[in-house]
């Protein structure tokens, strides 16, 4: 069979994908956003849980959890599907994907404000669940400072288009150094909380989660040519 029709690169025929190269950015962006706000106003509106529980990942051990693991999947299928420009977007999205399903399979400790909370127990594997969580965020982190502000000058010939692609870049970084930032601070509250307010005081980690998640989101979203600073050359 002869191959002279085939693409020489999988990004040739990008339109005509499955599922094109830019919605595939724009859900795993649009996934990432909504992800902390679908669990915690499920969970409030449809089992009447009236705290916001101390981080994301509690949500696991609530009547969200089928919603949790779900759209934890589907970033994990987009982030596998993803090729990217370069073959090293692929390897760092399937590695991200890796530790998004090990977020999904390795539950983090079951907290007593949870079982408060329509909550309940399974197994347990905390050590493995920050592994996976810190990894997928550095690995976002990684895509944002150093993969997607890189520029090839054929794909912005014009002042015009060179200008969108700084603006870019500039939200790339913010969106990068926010989860650098955001992942200390979350480690040295947990360092410091000696009186163990991380499970009975106000929720920090899961609003230092979320706006990791909205900076992941963010970052993808731009890259995604749609609003953020988009190239409408872009299909």
């Amino acid at each position: 069979m002869s191959n002279v029709n085939l693409p020489k690169d999988p990004h040739d025929n990008a339109s005509e994908q499955l599922i094109p190269l830019l919605w595939i950015r724009r859900g795993i962006g649009l996934l990432g956003i909504f992800f902390p706000f679908v669990l915690a106003l499920g969970n409030y509106y449809l089992f009447d849980c009236q705290i916001i529980l101390p981080t994301i990942s509690d949500y696991f051990r609530t009547k969200m959890i089928t919603i949790f693991v779900a759209m934890l999947s589907m970033i994990s299928i987009f982030l596998w599907t993803y090729r990217g420009p370069e073959g090293e977007d692929k390897v760092w999205a399937t590695l991200a994907s890796v530790f998004c399903v090990g977020v999904a399979l390795f539950p983090n400790n079951v907290k007593e404000v949870v079982k408060q909370c329509n909550g309940f127990s399974t197994y347990e594997l905390d050590n493995l669940h920050h592994i996976c969580a810190v990894g997928m965020f550095l690995i976002t982190a990684y895509f944002c400072l150093f993969l997607f502000v890189k520029t090839k000058p054929e794909n912005n010939p014009t002042e015009e288009l060179k200008r969108l692609k700084r603006n870019r870049n500039i939200v790339y970084k913010i969106c990068g150094y926010t989860i650098i930032v955001t992942i200390v601070l979350m480690f040295i509250y947990l360092r410091l909380d000696t009186k163990d307010t991380y499970t009975t005081g106000f929720p920090y980690i899961f609003w230092g989660e979320t706006i990791c998640l909205l900076a992941f989101g963010i970052s993808w979203i731009t890259k995604s040519n749609w609003f953020i600073f988009g190239d409408k050359q872009a299909k």
